[in-house]
């Protein structure tokens, strides 16, 4: 309430005789509100009426788009019940990490018995955009409260959520519960991953469906997640398939043509890492993990682009291969490629050729490490069957 700004006006009426006493507040024209709680202003309406043995009214917040209202009545002074239904209500939200600006739809109720136990009863509809940072995990003191606090919420999404996160955004669909006594509260969260767009590597991947599942029935938590993503890379399909623990999936690629994991791995690494909320790139640059050091290393030390990973040979053996690329203008490259693997042919320096983008011919030409030599040409045309 002190982040809070009210304008407006207040009437009250009193009438008192001994034992006999009557309250009524009321406004006849709204106030004006506007805080931080809500991120549009609203415009309010007070009209509650107190007697010596009972207390009744209702407050009500208009917003341009939506409302508010909350209904109060008590015969006792000791016992209350809060009635509450609203629309559209443009709830802000932000914590450490966390801002988020949702709309909602709902109603419940507040039941307040001797001022000691509180229940809280919710159903409510939501939409709107989260975002989220880099979050440290912190435990926190639960602080205890003067009362006994009851709590029974449910949620689901309205429409599409859209969720900001580090390296790029989701649109999620949510279904859950929050229930218990308070400290001890329990959840349960299914999140559906509809689509998406995240950064890893240096290039995009496409969120192709995903399920997130994240619970806390006593002392046991679960978080589990099952999505699909692709990407584009050195003209390859990349797929990648992340399940299990939320914080320590399983991962499992493939790609369109087949490539081995090894390939696939080379081909990812090559764009170099960044801040990500999710496991994704950090389960991945595991596996990569020196390489990618030194790879980033050496592209700012001498300015250019290294692909750095595992390679698959005809005969089956696997070894490293470090590959340095020097883009000399908009259309020729430089480049050299050394390979741990027994094929002279994996080690080599060449050129390459890009022609402009409307035409569909590339050269290349390269020097093996066995001194034998290959051109190439390639012109793609596309037929239409």
């Amino acid at each position: 309430l002190l982040m809070s700004n009210f304008e407006g006006k207040l009437n009250y009426y009193l009438i008192y005789k001994e034992k006999f006493f009557q309250v009524r507040i009321i406004n006849e024209k709204p106030i004006n509100l506007r805080t931080i709680f809500f991120y549009k202003p609203a415009k309010a309406f007070v009209n509650v009426y107190v007697s010596e043995n009972q207390i009744s009214g209702v407050v009500s917040l208009v917003f341009p788009t939506g409302y508010a209202n909350v209904y109060t009545f008590s015969r006792d002074f000791k016992n209350f019940k809060l009635t509450l239904n609203y629309k559209n209500l443009p709830v802000r939200y932000f914590s450490e990490g966390i801002y988020a600006r949702i709309s909602s739809d709902g109603e419940g109720e507040i039941i307040v018995k001797n001022f000691k136990d509180i229940d809280v009863n919710l159903i409510t509809a939501v939409s709107g955009i989260v975002k989220v940072k880099k979050i440290k995990a912190k435990k926190k003191k639960i602080k205890k409260i003067p009362v006994n606090l009851k709590i029974s919420a449910e949620v689901v999404s309205k429409d599409v959520i859209i969720v900001k996160l580090p390296e790029g955004r989701i649109l999620i669909s949510l279904d859950g519960k929050v229930y218990g006594n308070f400290p001890k509260i329990l959840y349960e969260i299914n999140l559906d991953l509809n689509s998406g767009r995240l950064y890893y590597f240096g290039r995009y991947f496409f969120v192709r469906y995903g399920h997130v599942f994240i619970s806390k029935k006593k002392k046991k938590e679960e978080k589990f997640v099952d999505m699909s993503l692709n990407t584009y890379a050195d003209n390859k399909k990349i797929f990648i398939d992340v399940v299990g623990n939320l914080e320590e999936p399983k991962i499992f690629y493939y790609s369109e043509p087949p490539m081995s994991r090894e390939e696939i791995l080379i081909s990812l690494v090559s764009g170099g890492t960044q801040e990500s909320l999710l496991p994704i790139a950090t389960k991945i640059s595991k596996e990569l993990e020196l390489l990618g050091v030194l790879k980033e290393e050496i592209e700012r030390f001498f300015d250019v682009k290294i692909s750095i990973g595992f390679k698959t040979a005809g005969t089956g053996e696997v070894g490293s291969v470090l590959r340095l690329r020097k883009d000399i203008g908009r259309f020729l490259s430089l480049v050299y490629q050394l390979s741990s693997v027994k094929d002279k042919r994996e080690t080599y320096t060449g050129v390459q050729v890009r022609p402009p983008v409307n035409m569909n011919l590339g050269f290349q030409f390269f020097i093996y490490s066995d001194q034998s030599r290959e051109y190439k040409l390639r012109y793609v045309k596309e037929f239409d069957f």
